[in-house]
């Protein structure tokens, strides 16, 4: 039986690692989500409109919890979904080059979005490296469960 081909093991790592980055990334989102949230209550309370709130609000508190738990739940499907494609699941590198071509997609607009705001004075053009790094993982993804080799082998059905 033939061995899994070099491309099809470099997008199941690949994949599994954004994953991997995803949950971790999901959860300091999280906490920014909470952070800004004790910031905007605090700058609410300054301005002598009333009472400053003390302490986290159940709406900050949902609103970090969701953000996490969404985060996880889609970064924990990409992680499986590298794990099934490395075992030559032909359903899931289906879906793995849809989801990927979608954050592909959603990379390079945030790389626009921020070369554009990086043009207009609103930033700097050294923001631009992790968003095109995003968007460049899951294309080199793509391609490599698609070139000959990874084809030949998804299409014999054979497992490593």
């Amino acid at each position: 039986m033939p061995a899994r081909p070099g491309a099809v093991t470099t997008a199941g790592v690949l994949t599994m690692l954004f994953g991997i980055f995803g949950v971790l990334a999901s959860f300091v989102v999280g906490g920014l989500v909470a952070v800004l949230g004790l910031v905007i209550d605090a700058l609410a309370g300054s301005t002598g409109d009333g009472p400053p709130e003390q302490g986290v609000t159940p709406v900050l508190v949902v609103a970090a919890v969701v953000v996490v738990a969404v985060g996880v739940l889609l970064s924990g499907l990409h992680v499986l979904l590298g794990v099934r494609v490395m075992r030559g699941g032909a359903v899931a590198r289906v879906v793995l080059t849809i989801w990927d071509a979608l954050l592909a997609l959603a990379g390079v607009a945030v790389v626009v979005l921020t070369l554009v705001a990086a043009l207009d004075g609103g930033g700097s053009v050294e923001l631009v490296v992790l968003p095109l790094l995003g968007a460049a993982v899951p294309v080199a993804v793509v391609v490599c469960l698609w070139v000959p080799a990874a084809s030949a082998w998804f299409a014999a059905g054979l497992r490593p």
